[in-house]
């Protein structure tokens, strides 16, 4: 990013001022404030980057500038530098920016897999001799650059931080080790950042490099004062919190705290009554495949105050409990939201549970969860109700309706090439439900019905698979019958649909085009 200067001496009259030009700064302002927010809604998950903006005109640049610095994405580490020397540089723009994303994933193979990659070519090359990855001279060609550890200096970060003093969002994606050692061991920034309220790292291992105490990096982030919002989402297997000794840090005005490792069965963490006694959403999600879950460790030692809790297992379909955490639920008896997934409950323990929860308004169930058309029954009716509810949130269950086949396309049927070949001449997309054992499609939507009545709100992705059959159903039938009218081949769907529907259509084809030849000859046809 480099340092951007306008003319603003364009010559203009009031003739040929435009009306946007004539209103007030505090309404362009919200005008940039909307525009640009709606380019920055930035997923980390996601295979794109966020889109590009750049200034509207030279005129308009010194209102537009808030809002062009109040999100900056940076993805390379030469980025960060420049955008280092533009806010030393150019006096109050670093004032401007709210929230800074570092997501330098593509940058992160600094060391293994670049070096990996570059082995492979030398290895295809040697085995090959057929010259694909060397010179006219036979040399193996360097196909990736080297890389140079100064774009990624720790300094080129803390000098950055210096002149942000509004900052208040920092999210880090894949970041360098040694940059990500700096948020979390230099006690020099907290300082910096006195605004920062919400802190996000997505890492393989945070910071493996920070030794500084046997407290770990739980120490600096409270001395980030008003963290009040914490996600880590840590790839490779292990703990995502070091092991704290005694007296453990506090971190007094964090209420949100979201985090997704591998194996929390094992954890050894601080516990998080002590680390956070204020807190008040707890978000837990095992972010491997595995086929068992047990998150009753951090939920023994949470804080008893906590308002929201979610825990989820978003990679895998089939999950055994360790420990059921059913038992351990009445601890939070102000839950007024709840969140649970596969391996977390059983039918008779969660509704002892409930009994525990008179604040409970909003329950959810993540996807593949066990729920059963009896459990269904009991949320919504008689005294197993929780007092309090008002909205069920239905997960559980997965479907896809695909698109339809084009009647009036010369091509309505995707193209067939063996293996691929869609069922029943359908189009690609349809995913059928798969209900989990005890569940039902009709039960479900007479769920849905006797909630609405009882004032409990019913959504989610469950109740698309209300009618999913039928629909499935009737586009099965429309593609068989429209491949026999396009081929004369009805064997198929005589199979599916018996011969009694397929002769029916038949007839009614033939009195349409009957019917046709009439209207455009004016004789009938015999």
């Amino acid at each position: 990013m480099e340092n951007t200067n306008f003319d603003d001496t364009s010559p203009s009259t009031s003739s040929t001022t435009c009306h946007l030009l004539r209103l007030p700064d505090e309404l362009l302002d919200d005008i940039f404030c909307l525009v640009y927010a709606q380019e920055h809604v930035y997923d980390v998950n996601s295979p794109w980057p966020a889109p590009l903006h750049s200034p509207l005109s030279r005129r308009l640049y010194r209102v537009q500038q808030p809002s062009l610095y109040r999100i900056v994405l940076i993805e390379r580490y030469r980025d960060l530098r420049s955008l280092r020397d533009t806010v030393r540089d150019v006096p109050g723009v670093g004032n401007n920016v709210a929230e800074l994303v570092l997501c330098t994933e593509h940058e992160e193979w600094l060391d293994e897999d670049r070096a990996r990659q570059q082995a492979q070519h030398e290895r295809g090359a040697a085995e090959q001799g057929d010259g694909e990855n060397t010179n006219d001279d036979g040399e193996v060609v360097q196909l990736v650059a080297p890389v140079d550890p100064a774009q990624s200096d720790p300094a080129h970060l803390h000098g950055l931080l210096e002149h942000l003093p509004c900052l208040e969002i920092l999210r880090c994606t894949h970041l360098d080790g040694r940059l990500l050692a700096l948020l979390l061991a230099d006690d020099r920034v907290p300082r910096l950042l006195e605004r920062l309220w919400h802190l996000e790292i997505v890492a393989k291992k945070v910071v493996p490099e920070v030794r500084a105490s046997t407290v770990g990096w739980a120490a600096q982030l409270a001395r980030f004062d008003a963290l009040a919002s914490l996600e880590i989402t840590q790839l490779e297997p292990g703990n995502v919190f070091p092991p704290v000794a005694s007296p453990v840090p506090v971190l007094a005005a964090l209420k949100i705290l979201k985090l997704s490792c591998e194996g929390f069965g094992a954890w050894t963490g601080p516990p998080l009554g002590e680390l956070a006694p204020n807190l008040d959403e707890l978000w837990l999600s095992e972010c491997q495949y595995t086929a068992a879950v047990d998150f009753s460790p951090v939920l023994r030692a949470s804080p008893v105050g906590l308002r929201r809790i979610h825990i989820d297992v978003p990679f895998s379909k089939v999950v055994r409990s360790v420990n059921y955490v059913d038992a351990i639920l009445p601890r939070f008896r102000h839950l007024v939201d709840l969140t649970l997934c596969p391996g977390t409950f059983s039918l008779r323990g969660l509704f002892g549970a409930l009994r525990h929860m008179p604040y409970l308004e909003i329950l959810s169930f993540a996807p593949h969860a066990p729920v059963c058309d009896v459990l269904l029954a009991l949320l919504v009716t008689g005294p197993s109700r929780p007092p309090s509810l008002n909205c069920l949130i239905l997960d559980h269950v997965y479907c896809a309706k695909g698109p339809s086949v084009d009647r009036t396309s010369p091509q309505p049927f995707p193209p067939q090439d063996g293996s691929d070949t869609p069922k029943f001449r359908m189009k690609q997309g349809w995913v059928a439900p798969r209900w989990p054992r005890g569940g039902s499609e009709a039960h479900l939507a007479a769920v849905v019905e006797r909630a609405r009545t009882s004032g409990i709100e019913v959504i989610g992705i469950a109740l698309k698979c209300i009618g999913w059959q039928v629909n499935f159903e009737r586009e099965k039938r429309s593609a068989l019958l429209l491949w026999g009218e396009r081929t004369g081949d009805y064997v198929e769907a005589r199979r599916e649909l018996g011969h009694e529907v397929v002769d029916k259509h038949i007839e009614g084809v033939k009195a349409a085009a009957a019917a046709a030849a009439t209207r455009l000859t004016g004789f009938p046809t015999p």
